[in-house]
């Protein structure tokens, strides 16, 4: 199809763009920050198609972090390397632009509809390349203190002292991490203001703590998600969404649209976590969460299918051996009349 022939052509154009990049290898000491450990690295290089295979371009490079056997770091070595998902089926022209990203030193963007997978795209990624990554959610309770730091009391029985606490910004900046802002455009904007520097490239400097200048690791990358572009929510779906400032969505340099699985492969999704289920009913439930997506991504309805929740129908369509009792308990129970009427004509 013509789309498809679109998708390769930038395939191509992304393994081009990597051939400029340099595959040197080197060295990563290990690093210690509050909780969290990450071992010692050594920086390697990998074809794609020895990490998805299938996946084309097949020789395009991806930097990996292993260890000095030259395996992949893995959940084990690192408890936040994300653990792999084999089943897990993602956009390789997607996956591509964020690993280009990455060696850009480019902060990149993820945007779509819940359930089109932004966020498992990134740690999908870093569990490919054996990446650390700390994940935030952002809400109109996080503040500027809870992620940069704040001072905190200490105490040692016979005398009192403060102390700085890194937050989570901090202790991700000083690690060879990936820090994923989960729902960016749901944050306050002394949040958004505090991440500009960030962004930048530039470190940050703690005016809290005599204007102490923490620089970002060679390593470090930040990447934020959500489900709007940050113009706001046009839909109105999201409750809360906020627009976001032309100066923030200028940092940016990789903004990626998240799209839903395609009806094959969600289908080929639920027949290899779903034992028992047949390329009926797969085929069935693919069918019905496309027609579902639609409506929802033109704002004809309020609901929509992530995967998870077709995983879900699926799952109890085996066990009552009834797609339909499956879909009343899973989705048709939870709408209210007017919306079980429009997913009823779609069923």
């Amino acid at each position: 199809s013509k789309i498809q022939e679109e998708k390769n052509k930038q395939i191509i154009l992304l393994e081009k763009e990597m051939e400029r990049i340099s595959t040197s290898t080197s060295k990563i000491e290990a690093i210690e920050t509050g909780e969290i450990k990450v071992p010692e690295i050594t920086v390697a290089w990998k074809n794609l198609g020895d990490l998805i295979p299938g996946a084309l371009p097949a020789t395009m490079k991806i930097k990996v972090f292993t260890n000095e056997k030259g395996d992949i770091l893995t959940h084990k070595d690192c408890s936040f390397i994300p653990e792999i998902d084999e089943n897990r089926i993602v956009s390789i022209q997607d996956i591509a632009s964020l690993f280009i990203a990455w060696e850009k030193k480019h902060n990149s963007y993820i945007w779509g509809p819940t359930g089109a997978g932004k966020s498992t795209l990134v740690e999908y990624a870093c569990a490919l390349t054996g990446r650390p990554m700390i994940r935030v959610n952002m809400d109109s309770g996080i503040d500027r203190l809870h992620f940069v730091g704040k001072d905190t009391i200490k105490s040692d029985g016979t005398k009192t002292w403060t102390e700085f606490q890194d937050g989570v910004l901090l202790q991700a900046m000083k690690m060879p991490s990936i820090l994923l802002v989960d729902e960016i455009d749901f944050a306050q904007p002394d949040v958004h203001y505090v991440l500009q520097r960030v962004l930048e490239g530039k470190g940050l400097l703690l005016m809290e703590e005599g204007n102490r200048f923490i620089p970002a690791h060679e390593e470090f990358r930040l990447v934020a998600t959500a489900n709007t572009n940050g113009q706001g929510d046009h839909l109105a779906v999201y409750r809360g969404a906020k627009e976001l400032s032309i100066a923030t969505l200028d940092r940016f340099a990789t903004m990626i649209k998240a799209q839903y699985l395609s009806v094959k492969e969600e289908r080929e999704l639920l027949l290899k976590q779903v034992k028992g289920l047949s390329q009926t009913e797969a085929e069935k439930i693919a069918k019905l969460a496309h027609e579902i997506r639609v409506s929802f991504t033109q704002g004809e309805s309020l609901i929509t299918l992530s995967p998870r929740q077709t995983l879900a129908i699926a799952d109890l369509t085996v066990c009552y051996s009834d797609l339909k009792m499956a879909l009343k308990q899973t989705l048709i129970n939870r709408l209210t009349p007017d919306m079980q009427d429009i997913i009823a004509g779609l069923c």
